[in-house]
């Protein structure tokens, strides 16, 4: 069967790769000035030298490039989860079955002609809906996405931050299409060390969201949270710092 490589991207983390715990047969893909330090703590898993330059569009360009069909995951995944099971109903997938989602994705992916794949971003399978398990257009979640070979996505470094909106952006309006299984989860830890916490912050994001606003106008918007109680909203904010929505008309 036709399987796409996994790779973890990672930076300045090297000896607390979470991901590495949670899916199975991964490799680690960092820039190159990175490379001896994790191999160094990461003995138990391929380790690749990847870009020149450090910056996480570099790594996803890179892994692009050199992998071709490749499913790209963030290093701080705690977890991977069907939405579809009651949260004490063993949710919580092996490394394994993990692994067997990725490739599952992948190969729908493929006999859809798309470009471009990716998961829920519901942390909690209280946000899945049952009569939505899968969707064709939409955002794709930068935790854990794959790429197809043949794509003509643009990784510019002018979007560090929001790069998974940048992708879902151009894959809208150069593909009109993508898949999404709704079903499963990869959820992430904030991290304040390492990753894209040296650049990461409330300025820098609101630049991007600038340039997204100027590039593809009212395709990204703020979220409204009017109608979210005091204590749902704090949850929001807890699990993420970026509050944009997607609204592509199609």
């Amino acid at each position: 069967m036709d399987k796409c490589e996994v790779v973890i991207i990672s930076h300045g983390r090297a000896d607390n790769v979470i991901t590495k715990r949670h899916v199975a047969n991964c490799k680690i893909v960092v820039c190159k000035k990175d490379y001896d330090i994790y191999k160094e703590y990461n003995k138990d898993i391929e380790v690749i030298a990847g870009p020149d330059e450090l910056g996480i569009m570099n790594n996803i360009k890179f892994c692009s490039d050199y992998f071709g069909n490749v499913c790209i995951l963030n290093d701080d995944i705690y977890a991977v989860q069907a939405n579809y099971k009651k949260i004490n109903d063993r949710n919580k997938l092996t490394k394994d079955e993990a692994y067997d989602v990725i490739q599952n994705a992948y190969c729908i992916a493929k006999l859809l002609d798309v470009k471009i794949f990716g998961f829920s971003d519901a942390m909690t399978p209280f946000r899945y809906k049952l009569n939505k398990p899968f969707s064709l257009s939409g955002y794709i979640q930068g935790r854990a996405f794959g790429l197809i070979k043949g794509h003509k996505f643009d990784f510019s470094s002018d979007f560090e931050i929001l790069n998974d909106f940048y992708l879902s952006l151009q894959n809208a309006y150069l593909y009109r299409k993508c898949f999404i299984d709704n079903r499963f989860s990869f959820n992430a830890k904030y991290i304040s060390d390492g990753g894209l916490a040296y650049e990461r912050n409330k300025n820098e994001i609101q630049k991007e969201y600038k340039m997204l606003r100027f590039l593809y106008g009212d395709a990204i918007k703020r979220k409204n949270f009017s109608s979210f109680s005091m204590a749902e909203r704090k949850q929001i904010k807890k699990e993420s710092d970026i509050h944009f929505k997607l609204d592509i008309p199609f």
